[in-house]
């Protein structure tokens, strides 16, 4: 099976299995729970495709309620503080950042253009994302990495991550971001 086909296979499957129909996606969505020993397969996962990780620096202290960040040049940046000790919300960023992750290995703003509508929809009106808090070419990419962490479990976005990012030559420089 082709790399896109897992992924919209992967995807389908967490969406068919957690109700994304609009009208359903806000009563059927599950707040993932926190386990300690996924964080570490998504930790690993990225190590794995050449993610280097780092906590709390830099823009964590600068930059007022950043949660974290996924660099197009291989760094990501999770700021533990932000998450006030909410372990469920710390595990949601760890998705979300690593989907973009994904979404840069393939080249796309969005993994799934085909979705990109619903996301953004789904995303300001489930998830009560502030889509003008960011750039209109930004706001498919970031509403689909808002849902899909919502939905996905961490072994799902590591096995995307892995699938998608393997061999992704990440164009690192002397310093993160």
């Amino acid at each position: 099976m082709s790399f896109f086909s897992r992924v919209a296979t992967t995807a389908l499957t967490g969406l068919a299995a957690f109700g994304f129909a609009s009208a359903a996606f806000a009563h059927h969505v599950p707040e993932q729970p926190w386990v300690e020993s996924e964080i570490e397969r998504l930790i690993n996962a990225a190590h794995l495709v050449g993610i280097d990780t780092y906590s709390g620096v830099g823009p964590c202290e600068e930059v007022d309620g950043m949660m974290g960040a996924m660099y197009e040049k291989g760094y990501l940046l999770i700021c533990p503080e932000a998450h006030e000790g909410d372990t469920a919300e710390l595990a949601n960023t760890f998705r979300h950042e690593l989907i973009h992750a994904v979404q840069y290995c393939v080249g796309r703003d969005v993994i799934h253009p085909q979705h990109e509508d619903q996301y953004i929809s789904d995303a300001q009106e489930h998830l009560h994302w502030n889509i003008l808090g960011y750039e209109p070419h930004k706001w498919g990419g970031e509403a689909e990495a808002r849902v899909l962490a919502t939905i996905m479990e961490e072994g799902q976005v590591a096995d995307l991550l892995i699938e998608a990012c393997a061999g992704h030559d990440w164009p690192k420089d002397n310093g993160a971001g």
